[in-house]
């Protein structure tokens, strides 16, 4: 479906932390030119776009704090917002975090998935969840703890927002933000 976006992610702002987080991710300004969007290509640093439909199937604009999306006679099976994670984020991670990802979409989303993956060595660790309302805001926690993966190994992450698209849809994803916790311990 999606690989990992290459570029830098955008700068964590501690000083916002939700009580108990230990670091917190805002999604940088997401530009879009109008056209066509190729698969893979770079919103900002760090954030890509995939799908597997034609080109022209799929527009693009800023949104205020987001992103639009347009699809007309789209013929593919998915679109997915690639987000890097940020070295602040990587540093230290383990199977005793949680990670949680908010954020706001306009009427007509459709139904929507985010899937951590995490690189260690040549294998790639997965772990998809439906993202659930909670009230104007969509809200998907990961608990690493059921995630297996090598924290010796581990170089790279990214989470995929994925939507189950409409042939004729519009839609809108803004204030994205990701944040950081360790589990309670049991």
């Amino acid at each position: 479906m999606s690989s990992a976006p290459r570029d830098a992610a955008a700068p964590l702002v501690p000083e916002l932390h939700p009580p108990g987080h230990d670091c917190l991710w805002h999604a940088p300004a997401l530009g879009a030119a109008e056209g066509p969007v190729a698969p893979g290509a770079a919103l900002a640093p760090g954030v890509r776009v995939f799908h597997d439909g034609a080109p022209e199937a799929l527009r693009l604009w800023p949104l205020r704090g987001g992103i639009s999306f347009a699809l007309q006679d789209f013929g593919g099976s998915y679109v997915s917002l690639a987000l890097a994670l940020p070295a602040e984020v990587m540093a230290g991670l383990s199977s005793r975090h949680v990670l949680r990802l908010t954020l706001r979409a306009t009427q007509g989303a459709p139904v929507m998935r985010a899937r951590v993956n995490l690189r260690c060595g040549p294998n790639v660790a997965r772990m998809l969840r439906r993202i659930a309302p909670e009230g104007a805001t969509l809200v998907v926690e990961h608990d690493l703890w059921h995630l297996p993966f090598d924290q010796a190994l581990l170089r790279e992450g990214w989470i995929d927002i994925l939507a189950e698209p409409a042939r004729q849809a519009r839609f809108g994803l803004a204030d994205l933000s990701l944040s950081r916790r360790w589990r309670a311990e049991v």
